[in-house]
């Protein structure tokens, strides 16, 4: 009998498995699906990154004016900007790498929106937090609602993603695939490559 440890013991009892998906959105082939999501972030990236500009802009029109602005607001847009470029350049990342079925490269993708989920959820709650500080406004309930409306939609399609690229991770290293060779002195040949 095998000598196990405690740990080992507990760390199997409480696992859980994640599904394996082999279809996106239950119809479309994984690589496609996933193709499909990685173009559509990139899009969305690009959209966001442009809107973000304009905070930016309007900042550089009220320091031409001598009105001044908000430090505070400053450090947020740029922060907002870093990472919708970071988001941008890892979505060009997935989509190469679910092109070339490259899994190295889907499972840094696959780390990098687990990071960006778990922060997501951090900013999520100091967000409500403050918001929860300083109610003296009457559209502060909307605006939570909204907010926590977008966030749980938003969360729920970065999950399923996750699970996407995890399928896809796992299907590029189990995936073997056949070639056919003919020669014509020799019978054909079924050869498989890993």
């Amino acid at each position: 009998m095998e000598n196990v440890s405690r740990y080992e013991l507990l760390r199997n009892k409480f696992r859980c498995e994640c599904p394996y998906l082999q279809k996106c959105c239950c119809c479309i082939p994984l690589r496609m699906g996933l193709l499909f999501c990685g173009y559509l972030k990139l899009v969305s990236a690009v959209v966001l990154i442009g809107t973000a500009f304009m905070p930016l802009a309007w900042m550089v029109v009220m320091l031409k004016m001598e009105n001044g602005f908000d430090v505070v607001t400053l450090l947020i847009v740029i922060l907002s900007i870093s990472v919708l470029v970071t988001d941008l350049v890892f979505s060009i990342v997935f989509i190469v790498s679910a092109h070339k079925k490259s899994r190295k490269a889907m499972q840094a993708y696959y780390y990098y929106m687990i990071g960006l989920l778990v922060a997501l959820t951090i900013l999520f709650v100091l967000f409500i937090i403050l918001f929860m500080v300083s109610l003296n406004h009457w559209y502060d309930n909307d605006l939570i609602i909204s907010t926590s409306v977008v966030y749980i939609l938003d969360t729920s399609l970065h999950c399923y993603l996750i699970i996407l690229v995890r399928s896809g991770v796992y299907k590029f290293e189990n995936d073997f695939n056949f070639r056919y060779i003919r020669n014509i002195d020799v019978d054909p040949v079924c050869v498989m490559e890993s």
